[in-house]
Parts: C-alpha cells; sequence; structure tokens
C-alpha cells in the first residue's frame, strides 16, 4: 500500500519553491511511485490511502482507494490501509512511501521477495533515520510508526532491519530542495512525471540557493477477484 498525502499540502519541506510546483512535484513522485508498485505487484493488489483530493488524482490508475482517516495522520492512514487489504483477502502486506523517485518495479519485487516468513522487516532511507518500506506476509501484525526517526523506532519494536538487502532505489526519498538536487545530477534515472517535472521546473531550481535550504470515513475499495 501507498499513503499519498492531498498534493496541495506535501512536500512542505521542498522549500524556495513556488506552491504550484511543490504541488505538481508531490503529484509527479506519487504518480510514479504508484505506477512502479502496480508494476510490481499489479493494480488489483495496490492500495492507495489518501483524502478525496489525493484519491481523485490517482483513481485513473486503477488502484484500490482507501479514504484517508480525517486528520489522524499517517500510521492511522497506513492501519486503514493495512484493514482494507486484509478485508479484501490480501494476507501479506507492504507499506511504501509515496516520494520514491528512482524505484524499479524489479527492485521492489526483490525487496518483497526478501521478506521472511516470520515477524516484519523496515528498510531505512538513505539518511539511514526515516523508513521507506515496512513489509511483513502476516500484514494483520504489522504496527506503522512513520514520522521523523521511525526506522530506529520500528526495530525498537521488534521489527527486522532489511536496509543493506535493499536496492539504492528504494531508499532514496525525496524530501529537500538538496534531494531534488541529488535527483537532478542523476540524469534520466526518475520516473516519466517526476522527469517530466525537472525539466519543467528547470529554470526555478537554476535560480534556488540550495545550499540556504537545508479515512474514520467509509473506504472505496475493488478487491481483486481472480
Amino acid at each position: 500500500m501507498v499513503p499519498v498525502k492531498d498534493f496541495a499540502h506535501a512536500k512542505s519541506r521542498v522549500v524556495g519553491l513556488p506552491p504550484r510546483l511543490r504541488r505538481n512535484l508531490a503529484r509527479a513522485l506519487a504518480m510514479d511511485t504508484v505506477e512502479t508498485v502496480c508494476a510490481a505487484v499489479g493494480p488489483q493488489a495496490c492500495f492507495v490511502v489518501s483524502s478525496a483530493a489525493g484519491c481523485a488524482g490517482i483513481r485513473h490508475l486503477g488502484v484500490n482507494l482507501v479514504r484517508e482517516p480525517y486528520e489522524r495522520g499517517l500510521n492511522a492512514a497506513l492501519s486503514a490501509g493495512r484493514d482494507a487489504a486484509i478485508s479484501c483477502g490480501y494476507r501479506a502486506v507492504a507499506m511504501v512511501v509515496a516520494d520514491l523517485p528512482l524505484l524499479t518495479s524489479q527492485d521492489l519485487e526483490a525487496a518483497l521477495a526478501d521478506v521472511p516468513s516470520r515477524g516484519t522487516v523496515v528498510v531505512r532511507d538513505a539518511s539511514g533515520a526515516g523508513s521507506t518500506l515496512l513489509a511483513s506476509r502476516s500484514g494483520a501484525l504489522i504496527e506503522a510508526a512513520f514520522g521523523g526517526a521511525s526506522a530506529a523506532r520500528h526495530v525498537r519494536l521488534g521489527v527486522l532491519d532489511h536496509t543493506l538487502m535493499a536496492a539504492t532505489s528504494l531508499r532514496f526519498d525525496l524530501d529537500t530542495m538538496s534531494d531534488v538536487e541529488a535527483l537532478r545530477a542523476r540524469g534520466g534515472d526518475a520516473g516519466p512525471r517526476t522527469m517530466r517535472w525537472l525539466r519543467e521546473a528547470s529554470s526555478a531550481l537554476d535560480g534556488t540557493n540550495v545550499s540556504g535550504v537545508g479515512l474514520a470515513h467509509s473506504t472505496s475499495r475493488r478487491c481483486a477477484t481472480g
């Protein structure tokens, strides 16, 4: 499952850009990430948890949509997505953040294949502090603790650290302007929408001083029938 924040309020830490560019960046990252997840597991097994506005922006990809519990935060949203997946008959559950511009379906498939038969695993982000993947073959046991230094928090809860087994593409999440510049430096590795955003935002990015920047709602879902 992938939690998608309302694009209008996402990527607030990418400072120095006009709101329109931040909004479009959040949309591009989320769409590319969700599409990659769909390529790895199939759209029928992909659950996107978001607000009404976020669901509307991603609906055409054919995924299962779960309305985010109102103002209860990321972990509550992930719990809602987990419960929706389990209610649709899925036992194994993986939670993937929505801002992984380098992620490939092959790398995600490999990470999911490495999940052991028992227990939950976490993959740290490039900084080592945050989490980009939380997965278990017994999804009902997953308890998300995302936010801030979440990787250490997950490990303290007994989650197994699988970071060393994960590909770089699964660890690079884009949160700050420095991450944007690091992505630009890599060239053409990102997803198609993110690459298009980089081209469209190039003038604004060239003028940015990076060195100074550091659903309790009912769910709407389509369960797989085959």
